[in-house]
């Protein structure tokens, strides 16, 4: 992935996050890919309590 954000950052682009795209098909693969900046600001999402291996 970090590889993935330098080639974003080397191509220029400003205000994109590299992100990791699920291949939801058997085997497990995964895609590497990248979102606006303001598609995810000030978003956030919270595991579910039973996740929480804290508690």
């Amino acid at each position: 992935m970090g590889v993935y954000a330098a080639k974003i950052a080397l191509s220029g682009k400003n205000g994109f996050m590299s992100t990791i795209v699920r291949n939801p098909d058997l085997p497990y693969k995964v895609n590497y890919d990248k979102i606006l900046l303001d598609t995810v600001a000030n978003s956030e999402r919270e595991f579910p309590k039973k996740m929480d291996c804290l508690q």
